[in-house]
């Protein structure tokens, strides 16, 4: 059940960051091409991301608040989330290393945000991914 809300929730807060127009905001599409050109190490300041879409600060904020709903923050974790939730999918990586693959500096902190975002904890998330491609697999040779 909480794996539903989860899945609902994220599919609400990608809604958000739809125009109208029914296409990703174009300030969002630079943004994660920049959070893609780096590595998690490299931790971009609000200052250099809005520096880099040649902007203020203060006017950045507004603009992509504006545009996708979500504060920078909030937008980068859900970008690290889902690079968190390809690696639970493809990478035999134990929990702690994908949690540092994908930017996040504990995995106390990894766990809580992931739950918080995606509606169970990255464990069980991966047991079920699994399970739900075992059971495609079992279904194709019937």
């Amino acid at each position: 059940m909480l794996a539903l809300l989860g899945n609902y929730l994220a599919q609400r807060a990608e809604s958000r960051l739809v125009a109208k127009t029914g296409s990703v905001s174009p300030l969002a599409n630079e943004v994660e091409s920049i959070l893609a050109a780096h590595t998690p190490e490299e931790h971009l300041s609000l200052q250099e991301v809005a520096r880099r879409v040649s902007l203020s600060p203060c006017h950045f904020c507004r603009v992509f608040k504006q545009q996708t709903g979500l504060t920078l923050t909030e937008f980068r974790l859900r970008h690290q989330v889902e690079q968190a939730k390809k690696l639970l999918e493809e990478e035999p990586l134990r929990v702690s290393e994908v949690a540092f693959a994908a930017g996040f500096e504990s995995i106390p902190h990894f766990n809580h945000i992931f739950r918080r975002y995606v509606g169970c904890p990255p464990t069980q998330y991966r047991r079920e991914q699994r399970a739900q491609i075992h059971d495609k697999k079992m279904q194709i040779q019937e």
